[in-house]
């Protein structure tokens, strides 16, 4: 008993003294303050885990939103959401597919981005209220609480976008509120990622603006189809244009594949402008989103050129022609020169026959005796006087000339 009672007391000593440590529980929950006061994610209330809701350990102001630790900027994900909360595809915006289990994070990371690009293409209708906050260092965290309080209340909502239910796995929608344009803030994203090679999106896959939304009819498909469709097509020069047509069904099967798609085709043919379809490489490519009992549709330009709008993909053909320019110019200097040179110049064995043979003609002519003013000339049948040396031009046929023996040696030199 007595070693069973030291034993007991050994453990527990043991026990205090880990807990009393450096290690153990002690050290982790340091480790949380320090992460909750640098404004990262935190525990369980803000980030991925914390799904918007607040609370929790580390979770910053617990309000569901991180603090930008550059530029100080709070993005609270509740003054986004209405209650209650909208329905996908019923008002034009901005469809995103997401990495799986990532819906919370890609939700906000794009609105992060998203705002950037607003405040630079449309800086009317940028929010001064989270535009100009503050730095934390003039005012105190129960100050900083209660303006972030401020922004979460209904008349803090933003003017901008909106978020909807997640009702499908992997799929977000974004509602834009006008004046803003979804088409202009996508392709000012896939412009970017084509630009720099680089896309600060890590859990968005497809961006998709959508242009109008309707029920899931062919009726109403049809009729959104003619009105979208004829503003789409519409060119300065009347020029007739490739399309293509693809659909996507998700928890629906109000419509089928081949009804949807003969609809819109049968709206394009009737504006008579020589259209004709491609499936590889289309001038408009006309989209159908359905979920349940609602659709959405949009007609996108450069679409192959685009990866099928996927920033991350586009970032990445960009590094890869950037890398094989690189390479190109990098094997074509060396080469570039020989080539000029022989381009420039004839053969080796042509520039030595000539340089042989102005050589010869030098020596030749240094060494032949000049003709004195009165020495004999003889007429030939022509009439004309021709002095007694015969011609350099005739030495080198073989024939040798008066008094020569000075050019005969010179030319055995020579040889």
């Amino acid at each position: 008993m007595a070693e069973s009672s030291a034993q007991g007391s050994g453990n527990s000593g043991g026990k205090r003294k880990f807990d009393q440590g450096g290690g153990g529980k002690s050290a982790q929950k340091h480790k949380i303050y320090k992460y909750r006061d640098a404004g990262g994610r935190g525990g369980r209330g803000g980030g991925d885990r914390g799904r918007g809701r607040g609370g929790g350990r580390g979770g910053g102001a617990g309000f569901g939103g991180d603090r930008d630790g550059e530029t100080g900027k709070v993005f609270p994900m509740d003054r986004y959401r209405t209650k209650p909360l909208p329905e996908m595809l019923t008002s034009p915006g901005i469809c995103v597919t997401t990495v799986q289990n990532r819906e919370r994070s890609a939700e906000q990371e794009l609105m992060e981005y998203l705002e950037q690009i607003a405040d630079e293409l449309y800086p009317e209708t940028a929010d001064v209220a989270v535009k100009e906050e503050p730095d934390s260092g003039d005012v105190d965290f129960e100050e900083m609480l209660k303006r972030e309080l401020d922004t979460i209340k209904g008349d803090g909502k933003s003017k901008r976008f909106s978020l909807c239910a997640h009702d499908i796995i992997c799929v977000i929608y974004i509602n834009v509120l006008p004046p803003l344009d979804p088409h202009r803030l996508v392709r000012h994203i896939l412009e970017q990622a084509e630009t720099t090679s680089r896309c600060p999106l890590r859990f968005c896959k497809r961006i998709l603006p959508i242009s109008s939304t309707c029920p899931a009819t062919l009726k109403q498909l049809s009729d959104t189809a003619a009105t979208l469709v004829k503003s789409a097509f519409s060119t300065p020069d009347q020029k007739p244009l490739k399309f293509a047509i693809d659909t996507n069904s998700r928890n629906s099967d109000k419509l089928e594949r081949m009804s949807m798609i003969q609809a819109v085709a049968q709206e394009v043919s009737q504006l008579n402008a020589g259209h004709s379809v491609d499936l590889k490489n289309p001038d408009r490519t006309i989209l159908v989103e359905v979920f349940r009992n609602t659709l959405g549709m949009t007609v996108l330009e450069d679409y192959e050129r685009f990866k099928k709008y996927n920033p991350n993909s586009v970032a990445t053909q960009a590094a890869k022609n950037r890398h094989q320019q690189t390479i190109s110019q990098s094997t074509a200097e060396p080469t570039a020169q020989p080539e000029e040179r022989q381009s420039g110049s004839s053969s080796p064995t042509t520039n030595r026959k000539h340089a042989n043979r102005g050589r010869k003609a030098a020596a030749l002519a240094d060494a032949g005796p000049s003709v004195p003013a009165n020495e004999p000339t003889k007429k030939s049948s022509a009439g004309e006087e021709v002095s007694n040396f015969t011609a350099i031009e005739e030495v080198e046929d073989g024939e040798i000339a008066q008094g020569g023996a000075e050019l005969v040696k010179a030319h055995e030199e020579i040889i």
